[in-house]
């Protein structure tokens, strides 16, 4: 995942959310239901509430709401019984595979030949547990991929960041220390007057 600019990013995580809110809708099995639910109420919160200094200072806190939102689609994916849904998340998955992962990946080799498979022969249990488990691995492949690319981003962003707050402290230093001269035999206020017309004051401790 590439981070989006301020703003769209929140606008990417809550479509995101919708749209698993509204297929988790479809499922019966009331157990993957309640922790889908948790997993996008997470994500919702991120995208939706302030977010904490530390929050923007790192992104953790986005980090961990698509985190939860790929757990969640992941469960949504493992619980999908309906054949034609099957076979659209697993061209879903391997869409999302062609964008991180090699040509001639394993787990990417799988995936389309059982869709071809499934495609032919319309589904059925069977193949829609295989066909599940291997869109499954493709999505968390491409996930893995997506994850260490953006991790690269956030650590170059928070040095960046790091070094921007040294300088400003270091300009700070410097215009306070040009206020006031600091010697060994103590404080010498700077000379008053215009900039133009300031001269360098020399003071020496040193016995003549």
């Amino acid at each position: 995942m590439v981070e989006l600019r301020a703003g769209l990013w929140r606008l990417e995580l809550r479509t995101r959310v919708e749209r698993l809110t509204r297929e988790a809708a479809l499922l019966s099995t009331a157990p993957a239901k309640e922790q889908i639910k948790n997993y996008l109420d997470t994500a919702r919160a991120v995208a939706t509430e302030r977010r904490t200094l530390r929050g923007v200072w790192f992104g953790h806190d986005v980090e961990e709401a698509w985190r939860q939102l790929r757990e969640a689609e992941r469960l949504i994916l493992e619980t999908t019984t309906d054949p034609e849904q099957t076979i659209a998340k697993g061209q879903t998955a391997l869409a999302r595979g062609k964008g991180r992962l090699p040509v001639d990946d394993s787990r990417m080799t799988a995936l389309k030949a059982a869709l071809k498979t499934a495609s032919a022969s319309g589904g059925g249990s069977h193949a829609n547990l295989s066909l599940r488990e291997l869109s499954a691995d493709v999505l968390i492949g491409a996930w893995a991929v997506s994850t260490a690319e953006h991790q690269v981003q956030l650590r170059f962003r928070t040095i960046l960041r790091s070094l921007t707050l040294a300088l400003a402290i270091l300009a700070i230093l410097a215009v306070l220390v040009s206020l006031r001269w600091v010697v060994p035999g103590g404080l010498i206020p700077a000379p008053k007057g215009s900039p133009s017309n300031m001269v360098l004051v020399w003071y020496s401790c040193s016995e003549p």
